[in-house]
């Protein structure tokens, strides 16, 4: 669409005479035609929405796409046609020249290449060279031609603008050093003091150094390699976000496509009750989705947990009680293990409890805290290792064993511990204290993979305290997958989507009115885009996360809700907890049942 349009060059096509011949053509250089053919390339063309597109920006990016998805001869012809190619002219011969080994000439490119940055582009590009270049000649053994590339290229290079400590100057120390390395009989020891694959032994190093010098290079001269699939994919982020409902099963039935815009409706938000759970004779606690989505669990002050096997792909929904957990006090906090074959509860007495989920058999039990215990959560994949928190100010880290369960770590947090929470990458903790403060610990790493091996008081180390003004945080929960992410629910009634990195609210979600009881939200949702809280008055609060009050609110429970569950697995489906002894499972208005269906 492009080249049709093309503006023709006045000097190849302009009318001569009464004629209107190709006259003039013949007083015309290559220079002048190439000149005219890049200046109408570059005139701008409204295409879409009042947006001007740069012609010649355009055809680079589809001759880059072209060549990335292997259609070289597409690619040629259509560069043939646009006179213009996806990189500049001397772009192949510095990669030919850096691929082949042939360093002088490829610095000597350098001043006919646009970089980013101008000369602080050009004088990187040419460290880069000149450091692929000395250890080659270690690699292969040439010590004086060596230290004679470092001594006059590459340490001038390195230090030119810089001082002479720092990081420039420790890089030039740890260079010089490598001398002392005999890389014929030793080249991994090379490899690994400077960070480099080598060459010599078959290494990519060389491909390596290409790739950092093009992402060097100024647009002008080179297009970024997937740059076109970059700017789709923001296309169909930006359609989603015009689309905040948007909420398909799962990632692979999203059904977004480039060929035409996304729309949908609530069809897709879990807004309808799909079943109904009365299987306890007391209020819920809590409830909870296995990693796997095919299990249920439940606590209850009936001094019982409850596992049941969930099936949502049927319809309508599949429930089935399994098991049934018996506590000598109510239970009324629970965690998954990562691989959903163990459940971790907590009951009213300080006991923790750890069951097979398959067999339904208690495993461990123990008393965590001698005063009340608040909460619990496992600390690795493996569900070997887990964490409590207490109102007497601490918290303790247990790791189970073939014979029992150890206490192996006890870490002071300063204050009354109110909830705590895992990050997504298991590295850190964090918990929250009933004077407004916020804290995340680290997670050894060592300490998990081998408890032995480690000082136990170093098994969490604390990284940061966080003021939450004026508010106290109640309970909160993190993102699966935003380790960064954490959500609060607090006294005042307001949520806060909260950056553990930079340590502040980035979104406040209002209209939630809370007085005494502690519930417990949760992220969810396609890209956990949404926000799910019970409230006091059985009802339930929906929000997007882009949303500052609830898009939806869910009647249905006769008692507060104390926590609801969305399910790992499903997108449109969650669970919720409440005092009127039943778990509600929600979904799309598609999957609804009859209103009065009870399991």
């Amino acid at each position: 669409v492009f080249c049709e349009h093309r503006k023709v060059p006045s000097c190849i096509g302009g009318a001569s005479g009464a004629g209107g011949g190709m006259g003039g053509a013949e007083d015309c250089s290559a220079e002048e035609v190439e000149v005219e053919m890049r200046e109408a390339l570059a005139q701008p063309r409204s295409l879409h929405g009042g947006f001007e597109l740069q012609r010649e920006e355009v055809l680079r990016l589809v001759l880059r796409s072209l060549d990335e998805f292997g259609c070289q001869r597409a690619a040629q012809a259509l560069q043939e046609e646009a006179g213009l190619g996806p990189e500049g002219p001397d772009v192949p011969a510095l990669r030919n020249a850096v691929l082949t080994g042939d360093w002088s000439f490829a610095v000597s490119l350098f001043g006919r290449v646009q970089w980013k940055g101008r000369e602080a582009g050009r004088l990187e590009a040419t460290r880069a060279i000149h450091r692929q270049k000395y250890l080659e000649l270690i690699e292969q053994g040439h010590l004086e031609p060596a230290l004679r590339c470092l001594r006059e290229e590459l340490g001038p290079h390195l230090l030119s603008g810089m001082p002479s400590e720092g990081p420039i100057g420790t890089e030039l120390q740890v260079l010089a050093s490598l001398v002392l390395v005999d890389a014929e009989k030793d080249p991994q020891t090379l490899y690994a003091a400077a960070e480099w694959e080598g060459h010599a032994n078959g290494g990519e190093s060389r491909t390596q150094l290409m790739s950092r010098l093009e992402s060097l290079i100024a647009v002008e001269d080179f297009v970024p390699h997937g740059r076109l699939a970059t700017l789709l994919g923001q296309a169909l982020e930006h359609q989603l976000s015009e689309v905040p409902l948007f909420n398909p099963p799962s990632k692979g039935e999203a059904n977004v496509t480039l060929l035409e815009d996304v729309a949908c409706g609530r069809s897709m938000v879990p807004v309808a009750q799909l079943a109904l759970i009365h299987e306890h004779s007391d209020e819920i606690l809590g409830v909870g989705f296995s990693p796997d989505g095919n299990r249920l669990a439940t606590v209850s002050r009936d001094s019982t947990a409850k596992i049941f096997a969930v099936d949502s792909r049927q319809h309508p929904i599949a429930i089935e009680l399994r098991h049934t957990l018996a506590h000598d006090s109510p239970p009324h906090r629970m965690d998954w293990g990562n691989s959903g074959t163990v459940l971790l509860t907590l009951s009213e007495n300080s006991k923790f409890w750890i069951w097979d989920a398959g067999t339904g058999h208690l495993l461990r039990s123990g008393l965590a805290h001698y005063r009340e215990v608040t909460c619990l959560r496992w600390l690795d994949p493996a569900a070997t290792m887990f964490a409590t928190g207490s109102l007497e100010r601490t918290i303790r880290v247990w790791y189970t064993t073939p014979h029992g369960v150890d206490d192996h770590a006890e870490v002071q947090a300063g204050g009354r511990v109110n909830d705590m929470a895992v990050t997504a990458d298991w590295r850190n903790v964090v918990a929250v204290r009933s004077d407004h403060v916020i804290m995340v610990f680290a997670i050894n790493a060592q300490f998990v993979r081998d408890p032995g091996s480690t000082d136990a008081s170093q098994a969490l180390a604390e990284v940061s305290q966080t003021v939450c003004e004026g508010d106290t945080v109640v309970s909160l929960e993190v993102s699966l997958l935003e380790p960064d992410l954490a959500l609060l629910f607090c006294s005042s009634g307001l949520l806060h989507l909260w950056s553990l990195s930079a340590q502040r609210s980035l979104k406040v979600l209002a209209g939630h009115n809370f007085q005494r009881y502690v519930l417990r939200p949760t992220f969810g949702g396609y890209q956990e885009r949404f926000v799910a809280c019970g409230g006091e008055d059985g009802r339930i609060h929906l929000w997007h996360r882009e949303q500052r009050n609830p898009i939806a609110l869910l009647p249905g429970h006769t008692g507060p809700v104390n926590c609801v569950a969305w399910c790992s697995t499903d997108n449109q489906i969650f669970a919720s907890a409440s005092d009127d002894k039943t778990v509600r499972i929600w979904g799309p208005p598609s999957r609804e049942v009859l209103p009065d269906l009870e399991l």
